[in-house]
């Protein structure tokens, strides 16, 4: 390549590549075989950089089953069915080990709150979905769970994370999740889930 080509104009896009391409293959700087050839390239690239930001995983720690998993549960616009299915295995009830569909919404939620804290250890599952029957014997005992609680619809969960306070899980999940969110200092969690916006302090 001549002295000119260490001089190629910087490009943002694929789009702008194409237009720097056209360019200098019409100045007869490069020979079409050249044009075609960095073109190709670019186009691998450029597919490689779309498809790995439309890839999602999440990485949990259940307290209880003390599992650690780290799932691939979104590729290429589409849920994938394995990789869901580890994550309702991961938040199943933590009394009788019974398992249940998670809402996306709030599958959603947690892995942008994942993104939000940017650590390297797993977020905790203190507790995801609850059976009827675990909810209400939790009931009997505790005054603040809720006979009808999202936990038992598989749109709850109590998270925390190892390092991060509670208090700024709290103040992260407010900025991204649109939900329910009760903050529990005392308790060591934080709980989201997809009903009406709501928040409180058990």
């Amino acid at each position: 390549m001549n002295r000119e080509n260490k001089h190629l104009p910087s490009v943002n896009s694929r789009r702008d590549f194409l237009k720097v391409s056209s360019m200098f293959l019409a100045s007869g700087i490069l020979t079409q075989a050249q044009a075609k050839k960095i073109d190709i390239e670019k186009l691998f690239a450029f597919r490689k950089e779309i498809q790995s930001k439309d890839v999602k995983k999440l990485h949990l720690y259940s307290v209880n089953s003390k599992k650690l998993v780290d799932i691939e549960y979104y590729e290429h616009g589409a849920y994938i069915s394995e990789g869901l299915e580890q994550i309702y295995k991961i938040l199943a009830d933590r009394r009788n080990g019974e398992i249940a569909a998670i809402d996306t919404d709030l599958i959603e939620s947690i892995y942008k709150l994942q993104n939000k804290l940017n650590s390297s250890k797993p977020i905790e599952i203190i507790s995801g979905y609850r059976s009827v029957a675990s909810n209400t014997e939790m009931a009997k005992h505790n005054d603040g769970v809720a006979m009808n609680s999202y936990h038992t619809k598989g749109k709850a969960v109590d998270l925390a994370l190892k390092g991060i306070s509670t208090k700024e899980i709290h103040e992260l999940a407010t900025q991204i999740h649109v939900g329910g969110i009760g903050y529990y200092p005392e308790s060591g969690f934080v709980h989201i889930d997809v009903g009406p916006v709501r928040n409180w302090r058990g």
